[in-house]
């Protein structure tokens, strides 16, 4: 909570520069996830909203899963 629409800018622009390979958000009010992943020429590229019932893994984590229901039970 409190993560405001320039706050989200920031961060954005300085983990690009930064070179974070991925950068996520997760609502969980909105119960959403949604990641930016960084591509080659150090740009971040977005990935598609996530909710509920969908699962998330990540190529620098091998092995990793996060189960969306989990995150947002109540």
């Amino acid at each position: 909570p409190g993560n405001n629409k320039k706050e989200l800018i920031n961060k954005y622009e300085v983990y690009e520069e930064a070179g974070v390979k991925e950068y996520w958000i997760v609502s969980p009010s909105e119960k959403t996830f949604f990641r930016y992943i960084l591509d080659d020429n150090g740009k971040f590229q977005p990935t598609k909203l996530l909710t509920e019932g969908e699962e998330v893994t990540t190529m620098i984590m091998p092995g990793f899963k996060l189960i969306l229901d989990e995150v947002f039970e109540d």
